[in-house]
């Protein structure tokens, strides 16, 4: 073995140990203490909020042109800026029932048919439907489509009903806090799964729909229309709203981040088509699927 060779493969072992180190930090690191901590300086109004806010405008290119309010000091708190509302005088919803309507800002990460339950985290890391759902209606989505959104800090972080719409239940699911970065969906199998997380399932003349609203590190919680802050809690809970008649139009706001991340939603049914490439950037409320 000559010399060029040897540092070749030392380089590569080197690089393969700080990856697996990497992931080692992610798990051990004391991920909800530090959310909570930063959910509550981000719903205070103090010092240093105006600071926060055009730091994370100018670190993350923030475009406030989109938003409803857009001067920095129009904001109260970080999460009032975080959760900033759009300005649909320039985002103007084009409202069809006979597609389905992107629910969220941001990149589209994985798409397509559920094979038997299983779906497609990244780079062909599998991952049970049943566990994603914690086995809450899991049956009528065994064979069906699906499509995750992936929403980074810069995006609008409210989360729209892509079709109208019967809410029958919403499971928050207790569960870890890891990034949900590109590089993370790769290192940890399973992600999805394993965060904290709040899950919808709907009722629509498509069939039944499921939406999940992912957490992440630093994502304080999820804040919904109708039930207010969905409080973290230390057992999984379900709420149940088949007799309360909770109809959204298509387009209606759902809920939003409290700080975060992602989103997976899909159909019991597979006839659906995609208008967007993988790995490509939609705005909430474009159209997204169409029927085959």
């Amino acid at each position: 073995m000559n010399n060029s060779m040897f540092f070749d493969i030392l380089y590569t072992q080197i690089l393969l140990d700080i990856k697996k180190m990497k992931t080692i930090i992610k798990r051990i690191i004391p991920a909800h203490f530090i959310s909570r901590l930063v959910g509550k300086i981000a719903s205070k109004n103090h010092f240093a909020t105006q600071f926060l806010i055009k730091w994370f405008i100018k670190r993350y290119n923030v475009d406030l042109s989109l938003a409803s309010r857009k001067k920095p000091n129009e904001y109260h708190t970080f999460n009032d800026f975080f959760t900033r509302e759009l300005d649909f005088n320039q985002r103007k919803l084009v409202l069809n029932d006979k597609k389905i309507l992107s629910p969220a800002d941001g990149v589209v990460s994985a798409q397509g048919g559920i094979d038997k339950g299983i779906l497609i985290q990244a780079k062909k890391h599998e991952y049970k439907l049943s566990e994603l759902l914690a086995n809450h209606n899991t049956d009528d989505f065994l064979n069906g489509y699906y499509s995750t959104i992936y929403l980074s800090p810069r995006d609008y972080h409210r989360v729209h009903v892509p079709v109208s719409a019967k809410l029958e239940k919403m499971i928050y699911i207790p569960g870890k806090l890891f990034s949900v970065n590109e590089q993370t969906t790769i290192d940890i199998p399973n992600l999805f799964a394993l965060n904290e997380r709040v899950v919808f399932i709907f009722e629509t003349e498509f069939g039944k729909m499921f939406l999940v609203m992912v957490g992440a590190i630093i994502v304080a919680s999820v804040s919904t229309k109708f039930q207010g802050v969905v409080a973290p809690n230390e057992g999984l809970t379900v709420f149940d709203y088949q007799d309360k008649n909770l109809r959204f139009n298509q387009g209606d706001e759902l809920g939003q981040f409290l700080l975060g991340s992602t989103v997976v939603f899909g159909f019991s049914k597979s006839n659906f088509k995609s208008m967007v490439d993988l790995d490509t950037y939609i705005e909430m409320g474009r159209d997204y699927l169409e029927i085959k």
